[in-house]
């Protein structure tokens, strides 16, 4: 079960990491039939929302890989140490991406990565929060009444 863990975060940081190189940045030349300002706000976009959905998925498996299937399905102490590893991948990435020479690393896009997964940790809280909510009865009697 371990060994599947670390091979699908094996298997999403190659992804990443292919999507973020030159191909995939000049992919978008492929199409001409349509303007290049609308190519260009197309391309952005999908390159962001990319970013998002990778950080997505991975703070996903580092949080799941750091539960190793123990315990309560949500931690605190999980999350936060989830968040920090998505940072500092994040900050990675953008260093990375610094030496290549058709690239720039920009701080901003390592604030979107932490915000994408971000988003999935508050996902996998809020989903905690409704399962745990469903499990425990709520009161139904006033307490203040006499």
């Amino acid at each position: 079960l371990l060994i599947s863990k670390l091979l699908a975060k094996l298997f999403h940081r190659q992804n990443a990491f292919g999507f973020g190189s030159s191909w995939f940045s000049h992919a978008r030349q492929t199409i001409a039939f349509s303007s290049p300002e609308l190519m260009d706000s197309c391309h952005f976009f999908i390159r962001k929302s990319g970013y998002f959905a990778e950080y997505f998925v991975l703070s996903i498996l580092v949080y799941r890989a750091f539960l190793r299937g123990h315990g309560p399905l949500w931690k605190w102490r999980v999350a936060v140490w989830t968040l920090g590893v998505v940072l500092l991948y994040s900050v990675a990435d953008e260093v990375r991406q610094t030496f290549a020479s058709n690239r720039s690393g920009v701080w901003s896009d390592s604030v979107l990565d932490f915000f994408g997964g971000s988003c999935a940790v508050g996902l996998l809280y809020a989903r905690h929060r409704r399962k745990a909510g469903a499990r425990s009865p709520v009161a139904v009697t006033d307490p203040y009444a006499n």
